[in-house]
């Protein structure tokens, strides 16, 4: 698996940015682990592999990654391998003395890279007083791959193209890419990545950055999945602890060469398995229409939600939820679920959560949320386990139909506080039920949100390359 972008180093600004990496063994025997680095700098010469034999239910937590285990200072790709399945995550941060500004990004399974007539669509990217956008794309492969990078307006209209040509192992990040080809302020970008070199694999990302308060978002690519069935969970528009005011914006993308009719339903948190409000959206081809603070906009309402996404044909969704201050935005990716695809957990899947933290005012605190996507109830029980895999916890709930909840500092009510480097376990133990699980993690200093999905494991054995 890949984490494509990792750091440590200074941008603009007197920023610091560092990645945290998180590695953790869900199985019942050891597995061994090598952590490869692929440096951005053509001319660097990468550090020898760094291994670690992790026990059954381990997690290995590597703070700073790059400086505290490749004494590197910079930016890298970084390459993990195991010989049985592992759940990985990581989280780059400006670390400043108010606190940390940060982005989620899990460790993408190279099945999931860009090439061989697979396509990468980068959604909701913007270039605007309020936002910028880096690109960044990192090559998998063992030669050299040319890289199309296209740019389509909200209105589906090409912005502009440009073609990146990356070296053996090599990655590039484009700052600012949209600036090139407008001048204008432009929202609801889309950027399609093909790859153009035969045999060629690659990952791509992108990042959106408020322009006040420096915070990143990373938004992970969708390949080729146009999906007709979504769920959007923790959606808001809300108060929430120490002043905080968080807002959902959508992006829907039309993906299709042909209008599309998109229907979306609005579940309210702890509601009564209804929807509360329905409505219909029309997308031209290729268009992504961009919804700022979704609730209010297509609903007038207020509160938290999940929102469910319907369509005839495929479509690409993607949301952001953000605290709304007067000196920007704090915020996290939202991502659209397929749920009818595997990252849904079902009944006798297991799904993890890593990097979970309920500590003092300089650290973080822990939300959990679960939404039940389907008509028949659902039980779940997570699991909550520390660094050496000893239990701490259990907490189990009955979700009725279409229905979904938040914990709130979820790890108070399993183990107190002073807990860092936890793994959550989520396991749907109903016969029934299509369960997303999700945590979202907030630092106490900056209020600053990071979020990551409960992703399935398969029960199977897999390839060093597969393992995720």
């Amino acid at each position: 698996s890949v984490v494509a972008a990792a750091a440590h180093s200074k941008g603009a600004g007197a920023s610091k940015w560092v990645t945290d990496l998180s590695v953790a063994n869900p199985g019942e025997v050891e597995t061994e682990v090598t952590v490869h680095v692929q440096r951005w700098q053509a001319d660097s010469v990468n550090p020898e592999p760094r291994n670690w034999s992790l026990t059954a239910g381990h997690s290995l937590e590597l703070r700073d990654v790059l400086a505290s285990e490749f004494a590197i200072d910079g930016n890298a790709t970084l390459r993990i391998e195991s010989d049985r399945p592992v759940v990985t995550v990581s989280r780059t941060y400006n670390d400043t003395p108010s606190g940390t500004f940060g982005q989620f990004a899990r460790a993408l399974p190279l099945g999931h890279a860009i090439g061989d007539e697979i396509v990468g669509h980068l959604l909701m990217l913007e270039d605007s007083p309020r936002f910028r956008t880096n690109i960044g794309v990192a090559n998998l492969s063992d030669h050299e791959v040319s890289v199309e990078v296209e740019l389509i307006a909200a209105d589906g209209t090409e912005i502009g193209t440009e073609v990146l040509n990356l070296s053996p192992r090599g990655s590039i990040q484009r700052f600012r890419m949209i600036r090139d080809f407008t001048t204008s302020a432009v929202e609801g970008v889309r950027a399609t990545v093909r790859v153009l070199t035969p045999e060629g694999r690659i990952m791509a990302y992108a990042t959106v950055i408020d322009n006040k308060t420096g915070d990143p978002t990373y938004i992970e690519p969708i390949v080729n999945t146009y999906k007709a069935d979504m769920n959007m969970p923790g959606a808001a528009n809300i108060r929430g602890a120490n002043s905080s005011h968080w807002v959902t914006d959508l992006v829907i993308s039309n993906l299709d060469d042909s209008e599309i009719t998109a229907t979306v339903d609005r579940f309210e948190r702890d509601g009564d398995g209804a929807p509360a409000d329905t409505v219909d959206l029309s997308l031209a081809p290729g268009q992504s229409l961009l919804v700022r603070d979704a609730l209010t906009t297509l609903f007038s309402s207020k509160g938290a939600a999940t929102l469910a996404i319907h369509a005839s044909r495929g479509l690409a969704a993607v949301g952001r939820t953000y605290n709304d201050t007067p000196s920007g935005t704090y915020g996290q990716l939202v991502p659209g679920l397929d749920i009818s695809a595997d990252r849904i957990l079902r009944p006798g899947s297991v799904g993890h959560l890593l990097q979970l933290e309920e500590s003092g005012s300089a650290g973080r605190r822990t939300n959990l949320g679960l939404v039940n996507t389907e008509q028949s109830p659902a039980a779940v029980a997570i699991r909550f386990f520390d660094e050496n895999g000893l239990l701490i916890g259990v907490i189990e709930k009955q979700l009725p139909p279409f229905d979904s909840i938040q914990l709130n500092r979820v790890l108070r009510s399993v183990s107190g506080t002073g807990l860092r480097n936890v793994r959550a376990e989520v396991r749907v133990e109903s016969i029934t039920g299509g369960v997303i699980a999700f945590a979202t993690s907030v630092d106490n200093r900056s209020g600053d949100p990071v979020m990551q999905i409960a992703w399935p494991i398969e029960d199977r054995k897999k390839t060093p390359t597969d393992a995720q």
